[in-house]
This record gives structure tokens, sequence and C-alpha cells, in this order.
């Protein structure tokens, strides 16, 4: 959540600062930006900070950025796991990754089968292992499957349910774990009840805390132990601490720093109290006595916000400066560099600038991520790994909810829920800004506890339909029984059911250079989160190069995490970088809304002022063309046509605005249409490119007039499923073996003759292919397969989308080349097409796998034999399924009717 912005554009950095330190960093918040690792080394620096007319502190870029670059990678000042995500996903408390736990206990995590306190003891304890017994398969190693290891906190024994990725981010962690870690924490101990306190009201708190805990580690005020933990003096427990060292003076500095450019003037709970009003302020205005009325509460509010942060200030003090005398010197008794860190005033402000900067981050589960891998293993691991893992899937909740347990099973938290309840009357309201979740939400729920669907009783049928080649090929016994068809069809589904139900790592990050750029409803960047290349490696000489290397950076700030921003689009020298802070497919109220609430602001963009139907509104002809981008990617088609009109309007021969039009009457399934609008655009700008493309391709495609005699002698599809698929009956291909062959060589010879298939020509679904209207040899030969034999028995196979043979209009068709170890399959996806065409091009005996898979309710893959077609409503989810040995090749059409 980057820093709010007053309706004014006016920038909310404080009037005072602490030091000159900060003066400098406030009056030019690129050294802070550089400072945190963007992009170092480039020149120019890809991004600057400048002040922006009506939108106060900006980044803009300061060199061109093109569409897809990750262009600024920054370590976060902290992070933490969002408290209602523990329970689902074991990250680590350092640097965020997936632990090694290995996917199946992710997943046995995922679905309520274990707790993360169970595996902890697991890794804590020789017999732990034991005790964790699943009624689901392990999940078979595959090729390049590493050896990981859940790491867990040294006080883990004492209630810390905290783990770690390695052992270096365990080693890394030490000192500013320990100033927040409950391990050996009793209740009623300082930290055990701050972290009670802050999952109860506002994970703002948590974050704070880890950030200045980080800091003062940074700058060597922490040993590493614990503060239930016994054995070391008050003495010793600071000797650790040099005063002179650069790293307090940096660490302090920091941490000021941010607070200067991200804190607003006023207190936090004020601030807070406002964003989260009851109601809206300026309804309230217009009448005096709800205005009153509004007043009283809003200052009621913010004087239990100012209990709340200040009961957690309490503890933090008594835990940092009380019991371990982190501000003052042991040898000297004077206050050490850090002491400005450790008041009420320096809290309250890091805490509002966490709300101001905080930026939530997510990463894919590991069972997902296992789930991928398995589609590029040989076949009999694939079909074993998908196996299994589609009965863990059958135990998630829909949506991607975990059944089961919610809690963590750390002591700590345990104890939070179960006396969560006696004070939901009080905070029902309570949470602040910038916290995505109340610790209550984290509650556990012992009658949704899931019951395993068990297993298959047995192996059921292949629901594989073949063409060509009906039997399978090995040992029967040698292979394993296919993935169950309960929830799909085959590998494909089961990737797509990963993805969609596994929850995803669910977490909050300190990003202060990340978190300058500015919102909009149009933006250009999206924030992702990324990872630095971090080894074990000393420095010294490269062995290869003789170059000095040097050592990777790990430290407190995070390890390997960065935040990094990518490019939507092309980004010009001097453009604004923006985001979106809200979700921007929502419509303006949601969107207004949203930012409202948990912002503070109204959005007045471009795209806002049209939606809206301000007064005056007149975007440019640029954000009308952004716009019309932009909803064509959110799958905004009606959108996209209106914004490419706009443009029309004040250019009628603007080869763009034809060019989008028709592309978003594609995605309306106004296929017809969408020719004609280019046809349109090409006559008024024939040197558009895309549109001169586009109609070179039409005139290549043109129909003929059917044959008579091949028209009689077609034979009609066959039906293979009800939801609009269709193929050739086994015993009548529509093309010879030779044919097929000649078909495959004059590819093969083209993809020579320009130097390698096409791989990027598909944007939304990359293909290794080349157009058929690009091989000149095979276009007339594809012509007449259209004109005498495709056209007619599509007519009579769906006459609702193809009413006569001469209606039949190609819109692309690419030869595809799959092959095992490259591109090899396709994910789930709809065409652009009324009817989409495939036509196998050589014999299953010359590869393994293969076939198109199409999703749930159909639930089945085709394999069409050499010569054969498949012919299938564009509409239908479907993907090509992996390719495990061999290269197979087809013809894949997208057509339509005029």
């Amino acid at each position: 959540m980057p820093p709010k912005r007053t309706r004014e554009g006016e920038d909310k950095v404080p009037a005072e600062s602490a030091d000159a330190v900060v003066d400098t960093a406030a009056a030019d918040a690129t050294a802070l930006v550089h400072l945190r690792g963007t992009d170092a080394g480039a020149s120019p620096p890809p991004v600057e900070c400048r002040l922006v007319e009506s939108r106060g502190r900006a980044l803009v870029a300061s060199r061109k950025i093109e569409k897809g670059a990750v262009f600024m990678s920054e370590r976060p000042i902290a992070a933490v796991q969002a408290v209602a995500n523990r329970a689902a996903f074991a990250a680590c408390a350092h640097c965020l990754a997936p632990v090694g736990l290995g996917a199946t206990h992710h997943l046995a995590l995922a679905c309520g089968a274990t707790t993360r306190r169970d595996l902890v003891a697991a890794v804590s304890s020789p017999q732990g292992w034991g005790r964790i017994k699943y009624d689901k398969p392990t999940l078979p190693r595959l090729s390049g499957d590493e050896d990981g290891a859940l790491v867990p906190c040294r006080r883990a024994r004492g209630g810390c349910a905290e783990v770690f990725c390695t052992a270096r981010c365990r080693a890394d962690a030490d000192g500013w774990h320990s100033l927040v870690c409950v391990g050996h924490c009793e209740e009623g101990s300082p930290m055990y009840e701050f972290r009670r306190h802050a999952m109860r009201t506002h994970e703002s708190f948590l974050l704070a805390a880890n950030a200045a805990a980080r800091a003062l580690a940074d700058a060597g005020a922490s040993d590493g132990v614990g503060e239930g933990e016994a054995g070391r003096s008050a003495d010793e427990k600071t000797a650790a601490f040099d005063p002179r060292r650069d790293a307090s003076l940096a660490a302090a500095a920091n941490v000021r720093a941010l607070t200067a450019l991200c804190a607003p003037r006023e207190p936090w709970w004020e601030t807070a109290a406002r964003v989260a009003g009851l109601e809206d302020p300026d309804a309230g205005s217009r009448d005096p006595k709800r205005s009153a009325k509004y007043a009283r509460r809003l200052e009621r509010r913010a004087e239990t916000l100012r209990e709340q942060i200040e009961d957690a200030w309490q503890l933090l003090e008594m835990s940092w400066v009380r019991m371990r005398n982190l501000g003052v010197d042991a040898g000297t008794g004077e206050p050490t560099p850090v002491a400005p860190l450790l008041t009420f005033d320096a809290f309250h402000r890091l805490v509002a600038a966490v709300d101001n900067t905080v930026l939530p981050v997510g990463d894919e589960h590991p069972g997902a991520t296992y789930a991928r891998r398995a589609l590029k293993a040989e076949a009999w691991d694939a079909e074993m790994a998908c196996r299994a893992l589609d009965g863990w899937l059958d135990a998630i909740g829909e949506g991607g909810v975990a059944m089961g347990h919610a809690g963590d099973g750390s002591e700590d938290e345990s104890e939070e829920d179960e006396g969560s309840s006696e004070d939901d009357s009080s905070d029902s309201d309570e949470s602040g800004p910038g916290t995505p979740g109340r610790s209550d939400e984290d509650d556990e729920d012992d009658d949704e506890d899931s019951e395993s669907e068990g297993e298959d009783g047995g192996a059921p049928e292949p629901n594989v339909t073949r063409r060509g080649d009906w039997t399978e090929r090995g040992p029967v016994a040698a292979r394993p029984a296919p993935v169950s068809n309960a929830k799909g069809a085959g590998m494909l589904d089961v990737v797509e059911r990963a993805a969609a139900k596994l929850p995803r790592l669910a977490a909050l990050a300190l990003a202060p250079g990340v978190a300058l750029v500015n919102h909009s409803c149009l933006p250009n960047c999206q924030v992702e989160i990324t990872r630095g290349t971090v080894d074990d490696a000393e420095e010294g000489d490269d062995e290869k190069t003789g170059e000095k290397t040097k050592k990777p950076e790990r430290g407190a700030d995070c390890g390997s995490l960065r935040v990094s921003l990518l490019a939507l689009r092309d980004i010009s020298p001097g453009e604004e970088l923006t985001v979106g802070y809200v979700p921007v497919t929502q419509d303006i109220a949601s969107r207004r809304a949203d930012l409202a609430a948990r912002h503070g602001f109204v959005c007045s963009c471009a795209r806002c002022e049209l939606e809206s139907g301000a007064d005056g509104a007149n975007p440019s002809v640029a954000d009308m063309k952004r716009l019309a981008d932009q909803a064509q990617e959110e799958a905004r088609y009606e959108d996209a046509e209106a914004a490419a009109r706009f443009v029309l309007k004040s250019d009628p021969t603007d080869g763009d605005a034809h060019h989008k039009i028709g592309t978003a009457m594609l995605g309306q399934g106004r296929w017809a249409d969408a020719h004609a609008a280019w046809r349109e655009g090409v006559a008024v700008a024939p040197d558009h490119p895309a549109l001169s493309s586009q109609a070179a391709k039409d005139e290549a495609y043109a129909p003929g007039v059917p044959a008579a005699d091949q028209t009689r002698r077609s034979v009609a599809f066959e039906s293979v499923h009800e939801a609009g698929i269709w193929a050739t009956p086994e015993s009548s291909p529509l093309m010879t073996e030779a044919e097929c062959a000649e078909w495959v060589r004059l590819a093969e010879k083209a993809g020579e003759a320009r130097g390698g298939w096409t791989t990027s020509r598909h944007y939304a679904v990359p293909t290794t292919d080349i157009p058929v209207h690009a091989i000149p040899d095979l276009l007339p030969l594809w012509n007449a397969l259209m004109r005498d034999k495709l056209a007619s028995l599509l007519s009579a196979a769906c006459p609702e989308e193809m009413p006569k043979p001469s209606s039949v209009r190609v819109h692309d068709a690419f030869v595809v080349r799959y092959e095992a170890g490259a591109q090899h399959h396709l994910p789930m996806h709809a065409d652009q097409s009324a009817v989409s065409v495939t036509l196998a091009l050589n014999d299953e005996g010359e590869y393994e796998g293969g076939g198109t898979t199409f999703a749930v309710p159909v639930g089945k893959t085709v394999r069409p034999g050499r010569g054969h077609v498949v012919a299938f409503k564009g509409g239908l989810q479907h993907g090509g399924s992996p390719v495990t040995r061999g290269v197979r090749y087809i013809v894949a059409a997208f057509l339509f009717a005029e």
C-alpha cells in the first residue's frame, strides 16, 4: 500500500524530521529508492523521484522501460506472513520462501491433515515424524527434486512456531527474531502479551515491531537471546552492542527516513480513525447534526485506537527497554544511537508509515509448483505424481480455502484463539488501515474439520477418446491407473485445480521505495515478489574468469526477498509509474469505495473521469488507447470497444483504434463484425502494420468454390461429447499418410528458412508454430482441404455456428510442433473462435502423451490419429496435454462464419 495522498494531492510528509539524514531522504526520495537496492549498477538508473503537480511525490521512469521488464527490485525493510495464512502455508519467517518440507507436507497443511506445531515437533524430535500419518499417498519424487529443510526456531521447544527455509536464514534472523520471539515466554510476559494484543487489534503493530527489531539487530543491539531465556546477565546481553558501528547509524537512519517519508503529520490514531471512518464525512458535513455525531464517533474511535497503540508500545517497552536495556550502553550508561527508535513517538510514527507503505505480497503454493513440474516429467512419473496430487486436492475446500485446522498450532496463537471471543464485541470494528485480516478470522472451527474422501477403490476406466491407434502400448501391469476423473481430465486438469484451490502465501512487506509509486486505475506497473540469487559462496576468485566475486548480501533485511515492479506496458522516459492500490477490474463505485476506506482518497485518473461522466472530462487519445488495452487484457471487451470508439471520434483514420475495435469484437464473439471492422480500418489506414497484416491474412484464406464431387463424398463427423466436440470416424481420415508427411516436411522446411519456429506469436497462450499462410507451398493445400472437405463437414455437424459451407471463414491457422523437453503442452484456455479445429499430422507411434484435454464438465482427452480431425466449440476450456516423448505435429485453426 503506497503512501496516501490528500484529496488535493499534497504529500503527507511531516514538517519536522529527526536529523540531517532523514531530512535528506525526505527531500530526495530517489536516494532512499537507490539505497534499498534498486537496479544497482544500471546507468542511468531506471527510476527517480520527482514532485508532480497535483500528485505530490511520485516515481517516474528515467529511461524507456519495455513491457514485461522487472525494472525495480527492492530489499524490504521487514516482512511478515499474515496471521490468517499461517495455518495453510509454511513460509520462512526471515525471507518468506516456502520451507523445504516437500509438497506432501505443504498439502497436508493446506487441507488440515496436520498443523505447523506437529511439523515443528516432528523436526525437533527423532520420534516426531512417527506421529504424523496421512491417509493420502506421499507425492513421488520428480527428477530435479532437491532435499529441503524445515528449520525450526531455536526456541521451538519453548513454544515458538516460526520456521525457516535454511539454517542460513535462521542464523541471519537470530538477532531480530530473538527480540520478537515468544519461545519460552509464559502467558503474561511482555512479548507474549504484545503478540496476543496485536493479533486482536492490528497486524500493523506486528510489522512495525518486526521492522524495528531488524533495525535494532542490524545495529548490533541484540545478541540473539530470547526474552524468556535465562543464563546471561543484563550486561552480557547488551555487550554485543557497539555504539560506534556504522550499522547502528544506518539502521536508525533507515527506519527514521521511512517515517519521515511515509508517516502523516498527525498522530497515527487520528489518521486511522478517519481512514477507517464509520460513515462518509462528506455526507455528514451537509447536515450539522450528522456532522457533529460523526465527529463524536470519530473522536471516540481515535481514543480507542490511541489506547490500543499505547498498550502495544508499553508491552514492547517492557520487553526491549526495561528487560533488555537496549537503549542504554552497558558500559557508559549513555543513550545508544538507536535510543531514538525506542520511544512511543517513534513507534506510533512507524506504525503510521507501515500503514502507508505496507504491500500485500503473495507466492505460489509448493503443491501448485509441483503440479507444473509434473507436466514436464516422464510419462510414468507424471501420471503417478498427478494421481497422488489429485487425491490431496479432493481434501481442499472449494475456492482454495483450507478446511480443518485454522490455527497454526503455536502455543501463543492457540491460546489467542481461545480467548478472542470475549473481546469480539468491543473490537469488532477496530482493525486499522493496512490490516488485511484479524486474528479472529484465524479461529479454529472444529465443526468444519474435513473428512478425507479416501482413495478410489479401484482403477477407473480411462476417460480418453483415441483416434487412430485405439490400444494401450506396453504391459498393462506396468502402467499406473489414470488420474481420477471425478474432478477433471488428466494431468492438465490437476494442474489447473492445484493453481485454483491451493492457498497462496499471503504476507505483508515493508518496501518504502516501491511504496512511493502512486495509484491509478489505469496502472502501468504491478507489484511482484522476486528472489535474488543467494548462496553460501564466499568472496574470492571466479574459477572460470578469474574475476573477483563478492559474497551475496544476506542480512537482517529479509534475505533474498525482493519486492519488484513489473511493467505492464512500454513506459516512456519521464512517465510517472503507477500501480493499482485496489483491484482495478472493479467498477468505479467499488474502486472509489475501496480507496476511500483503505487509503482515504478518491482517484481522479483519466479512466475514473470518463466512467464517472464528470463534466469537462476530456481524456487524451493516449489515455483512451491505454484504457482500451487494459480493458482488453481484463476481458472487459465492451469497455475496450467503447474506449477505442472514443478515439475514432477525434480521428476517424486512427489505425490503432480500428484495430482495437476489431480485437474487442473478437473477444465478444462477434467474429464477422471484427473482420468487417478491420477491413474498414485498412481502407482508411492502409499503412497500419497490424491492419495490413490482417488484411493479407484474410486474403490468403479467402474461400473458393467447393468441388461438388468432393463434398458428396465427405462423411459426417461423429459426436464425441454433447457439449460440442466432433471428430472424424476412426475408419475415415481426411488425409493420407503421404499427405500428412508432406505437410510436416513443408512446415519443417519453412522453419529452417525462417531461422526457427515462432514461439511468441500468441501472447496469451504461446505455442511453437508457423502460420499456414506463411508457408507458400502449404497454403493452397490447406485452402483446398477447407473448401472441399472441412467446410461441409462442419456445416453439417454444427449448423448453428456454421450455417452453410460457403459461410465458413478462417481467422487463423498454424502448424504447431509439440516436443518433449521443449514446447510440449498448452495450459487450459478458450479460443477466440466460433469453432476450432485440430488436424493431426503424424502417428501416435512417433510420440507419447499429447492430445486435446477438455476441462470439466466434459472431462475428456481426445487424441486424433494421423490424418484425423477433432472440431469443437471455441468457448470450451481446453489445453494441450503434455508430449512426454518424441514430437507431435498438428494444424490448429480458428474458424467463424460470415
